[in-house]
């Protein structure tokens, strides 16, 4: 839950001492351990901004499941169990389907977050040239001259998108 009170720019930042390619201390120690002509990870990567805000969104997700596995009545497998169900088999059809609002409300979350994410992205993306919605939105208004109405529509397009998540998430609860 460590994450949950830090902010993921401070994250980002972290990361970025640890996997730099160049002088990351995690990267500088496996090449001089292993030989290793280039550095194993980058964080300045689509791999690297998913690990970092997945790092921090993580909980946000505990939240909504910790609550579910809670109230699940355990005799509902343990019948499955008894009746010589596999353990695949009563994930799939016992433990799953009573998980899956919170699984569907917790992704929703974090996509409606992530699209609008812009400090990871920013840090780690934007130096190489990597832009998400949130990073192209920001450079659309701070370039000379301003593009607001190309800004504007980018987000009024993720706000539909954000609205069709939430409202087909309703649906299907």
């Amino acid at each position: 839950m460590i994450p949950y009170f830090l902010s993921p720019f401070v994250g980002a930042i972290c990361w970025s001492y640890i996997l730099s390619p160049q002088t990351g201390f995690l990267n500088v120690y496996m090449m001089e351990t292993f030989h290793l002509s280039k550095a194993p990870f980058n964080i300045y990567s689509i791999p690297g901004i998913v690990w970092v805000l997945g790092l921090f969104w993580a909980p946000y997700v505990y939240l909504f499941m910790v609550g579910l596995f809670q109230k699940m009545d355990p005799a509902l497998e343990e019948s499955a169990r008894t009746c010589k169900a596999s353990m695949f088999q009563t994930i799939r059809t016992i433990t799953l389907p009573l998980s899956l609002p919170g699984i569907v409300y917790g992704l929703s979350i974090i996509f409606i977050i992530s699209i609008g994410a812009f400090s990871v992205p920013a840090m780690l993306g934007l130096p190489v040239g990597i832009s998400v919605l949130g990073t192209e939105i920001w450079q659309l208004v701070n370039r000379y001259p301003a593009d607001y109405n190309l800004a504007s529509a980018i987000s009024m397009i993720t706000l539909a998108i954000c609205i069709v998540v939430v409202s087909s998430k309703e649906k299907l609860y």
